[in-house]
């Protein structure tokens, strides 16, 4: 990306294919077009204009608050088709623009291209590199899960929802923020990988992801087996983190072992687990509706939680692989209905042998969609809960356990959110040009768990 300074100080930014340009009066004819269309808007920084005056008396007000760093936009254009596609904007929310706002809007036929993630990453980038900023956040409708999934695979974290929603478009919704740090962002940036090494050389425990990591269906990967060992021998622990809430522990145990892992109860450490360790400190003595397989509800039930199908006052939602229907319909009610709505991950699909099926995350977007609300607490990586679960059951310092995973925006997310060395393996969802349009930056990144013994080996 090259950056062309301007004569004030919104300087353009050069993508590959993209050009970020600070908008020009010239250019309210199409703001005023995206705007107003409804069907075109995915996520929207500036006030609706009534008129096409309006809108250019708005673009005449941003040239002199971009003068004073009050307010930063920018025109995106198709460099090969030579036309402008969108705006993306960032409006200073603090005195010394410390905390920015951004947003953005593109033409509907550029949809799902990827072209929002990375001018998000490129002004998030610019933003953190050249002013004052440590905060940007951004603000989308519960249903947009098109802004929300840019949103999330830049790095923002989800902050919560508000309630009461806003008036867009003479209907009332529910918004959800979300916000990046500028340390979080630092810590995404692409690392030196003889520093990765060194940090995981260092470290007293790996945390590994199971599903597409260490087996993959039936089939044990290569290397996992012999790497478990390899640590244990030198006095590392190994746990196995899994967001997949399909499985108890015990179930986990007999797989593990079934396979040639030598794993005992306290190797495992699940998002069920966590999740019900949630309940007990949040909902004491709380009815419970689980959406989840049988060894869920007995997990859930084993910590002493009531597990209830009618008059719940709390629901809970895991990978369900019996789910139907009929439960999908009750959890609906529920979450319809205001109870508090916990859900155990967010992973979108679960690997398997002969490619993906359809995990929580994918029921979360349809549970929103007839339900109208998104969870209040997912408790899974890359979220909190998990990392201190881990945390607290390693008695270890973050820096001092490696999170290795097949998973950017759950694995990887969790360690470079919450200051642990990261692993990417290349053996389950994450491709390599996944890698390369993110800002979630493992310290390394390989082939397998058999690269990783070798490279610890030597």
């Amino acid at each position: 990306m090259q950056i062309e300074t301007r004569s004030y100080e919104v300087a353009e930014l050069r993508l590959d294919g993209l050009k970020l340009r600070p908008i020009e009066t010239s250019d309210a004819q199409d703001i005023y077009a995206y705007a107003c269309q409804k069907k075109v808007t995915r996520y929207l920084l500036w006030n609706e204009h009534r008129n096409l005056a309006e809108t250019m008396r708005f673009i005449e007000l941003t040239a002199q608050l971009n003068e004073s760093q009050k307010q930063m936009d920018w025109a995106i254009e198709d460099t090969s088709a030579g036309r402008m596609i969108g705006t993306v904007g960032a409006m200073a929310r603090s005195a010394s623009g410390e905390v920015m706002e951004i947003g953005y809007v593109l033409n509907p036929v550029y949809w799902n291209r990827g072209i929002m993630t990375r001018v998000v990453q490129a002004v998030s980038g610019y933003l953190f590199r050249n002013t004052l900023c440590h905060r940007i956040f951004a603000r989308a409708v519960t249903e947009n899960l098109a802004s929300i999934g840019v949103l999330e695979n830049c790095g923002f974290v989800k902050e919560g929802v508000q309630r009461k929603g806003s008036k867009v478009k003479e209907e009332w919704r529910d918004t959800v923020s979300y916000a990046l740090l500028k340390e979080d962002w630092e810590a995404m940036q692409p690392k030196p990988v003889q520093e990765g090494w060194r940090k995981i050389r260092a470290a007293k425990c790996f945390a590994f992801d199971m599903d597409g990591t260490v087996y993959l269906g039936d089939d044990v990967l290569p290397g996992a087996i012999e790497l478990v060992g390899y640590l244990r021998r030198n006095g590392v622990r190994p746990v196995f983190l899994t967001n997949n809430s399909s499985r108890s522990v015990d179930t986990y145990v007999t797989r593990l072992n079934g396979m040639g892992f030598g794993v005992a109860r306290e190797d495992i450490l699940s998002s069920g687990q966590a999740a019900a360790g949630y309940l007990l400190r949040h909902f004491p003595g709380k009815r419970v509706y689980v959406m989840g397989n049988q060894n869920l509800i007995d997990e859930i039930a084993s910590f002493g939680i009531e597990v209830v199908e009618k008059d719940a006052q709390v629901v809970l939602t895991g990978f369900d692989t019996t789910l139907n229907y009929e439960k999908l319909t009750v959890t609906c009610d529920y979450v319809r209905a205001g109870l508090p709505y916990i859900a155990t991950h967010p992973d979108l699909n679960c690997p398997v042998k002969d490619g993906f099926i359809p995990d929580l995350g994918a029921m979360t977007a349809l549970i929103e969609k007839s339900a109208g609300r998104l969870p209040d607490v997912v408790i899974g990586k890359p979220y909190g809960e998990i990392a201190r679960y881990l945390l607290e059951r390693t008695g270890l310092r973050k820096e001092e356990v490696v999170m290795v995973g097949d998973r950017l925006y759950t694995d990887i997310a969790t360690g470079v959110r919450f200051g642990m060395p990261t692993v990417l393996v290349l053996s389950g969802e994450t491709k390599r040009e996944q890698l390369e349009n993110s800002t979630i930056q493992p310290d390394l990144v390989l082939g397998g768990v058999d690269e990783l013994l070798e490279g610890l080996s030597r």
